[in-house]
């Protein structure tokens, strides 16, 4: 099986006073058409899709749904994990992909998007997400990994994909010029234990960097005048 996985568009960001959307918006749908042309059945976001109280949000949600039905459309399955600039801390667990969330409902088997810890199977590969939740919906992810794990149990593969802090890792433009919520941990020792062999995959930073077996796949587009020597770009998997 073959997926892509990408993350932290940020697509309602600015950089120096200049908007991003188009640049970013051309690169979103760059991976749809590599996902197709690689024959990835999956494809993933990893999250930070955009804040939702900036002025454009409301265009980030249409984009998102538009890449929802051209991934249908081109019959790609699709994962979606919020990030700690998607969520809202109304006190109601939402997000800005909550749209999303109730289109998956009505494709079974087809379009996943977690808001919070679980696993989803897609061509026998399980996919153990870690989205970063707001405090509604806060959970201490070693006892996810110990709970879920058992649900990974016969999976040909198992994949944990999440949005959370590496602790130890250099912290980078994310941290320093687009701070957003709370410090949350990969329970690394924990998947370790519970899930050995498992392939990490994880959004949040934005410059690509493996740190302890940790594939961090970095941002779609540099953000900041701070990201000029980051490598923009997505992951294709193959398990």
């Amino acid at each position: 099986m073959k997926f892509l996985v990408c993350s932290d568009a940020h697509i309602d960001a600015t950089t120096a006073g200049l908007p991003r959307f188009g640049d970013v918006k051309s690169a979103v749908y760059e991976t749809i058409t590599a996902a197709r042309d690689q024959d990835c059945g999956l494809w993933c976001f990893a999250g930070d899709w955009s804040d939702p109280d900036t002025k454009r949000a409301w265009a980030a949600a249409e984009v998102a749904v538009d890449v929802f039905s051209v991934l249908r459309y081109y019959e790609r399955s699709q994962l979606w994990i919020t990030g700690n600039h998607d969520v809202v801390e109304d006190g109601q667990g939402s997000s800005v992909l909550g749209p999303l969330r109730s289109a998956a409902t009505h494709a079974k088997d087809f379009a996943v998007v977690s808001h919070v810890p679980m696993v989803a199977i897609f061509s026998g590969v399980a996919f153990l997400t870690l989205p970063y939740t707001p405090i509604a919906l806060n959970y201490d992810p070693s006892e996810a990994v110990r709970r879920l794990a058992k649900d990974c149990k016969g999976a040909r593969e198992v994949v944990v994909l999440g949005h959370l802090n590496a602790e130890g890792i250099a912290p980078g433009s994310e941290t320093t010029d687009m701070p957003r919520g709370r410090d949350v941990f990969w329970p690394l020792d924990e998947i370790r234990k519970q899930l050995p062999g498992a392939l990490l995959i994880g959004g949040h930073y934005h410059r690509r960097q493996v740190y302890e077996g940790l594939q961090i796949v970095g941002s779609l587009e540099r953000l900041t005048l701070g990201e000029e020597h980051n490598s923009p770009g997505y992951l294709i998997c193959e398990v």
